[in-house]
């Protein structure tokens, strides 16, 4: 939803009071996706292999949008390498990279 969309709707609030409610949820989810949610982060670590011999290990970080759980970011990465991603594409989510609580 966009603000455009939400100051439409705030239009028609002097209609109709169901209308209103309908905006005021609109708003304050608009209001939410600007509060920076941490970013869900997953590990996982492979061991390669030629011919049965151990050559090395590959280690691969998922971090996903925590609103709509689409990849930002994958590979031999860590979240240093994606603090310039500061919206989740797909649902407009803000993102806290930060590892604390």
């Amino acid at each position: 939803m966009i603000a455009t969309d939400v100051i439409e709707y705030f239009k028609l609030c002097k209609s109709s009071v169901e209308t209103c409610n309908e905006a005021l949820g609109m708003a304050v989810g608009a209001i939410e996706k600007q509060v920076p949610k941490k970013v869900n982060s997953k590990f996982s670590s492979h061991a390669i292999y030629d011919n049965g011999s151990y050559i090395d290990q590959l280690n691969i970080s998922t971090f996903e949008c925590p609103i709509c759980g689409v990849v930002l970011a994958s590979g031999e990465i860590d979240k240093s390498d994606c603090v310039r991603i500061h919206y989740c594409d797909n649902c407009g989510q803000a993102l806290d990279w930060s590892d604390t609580e």
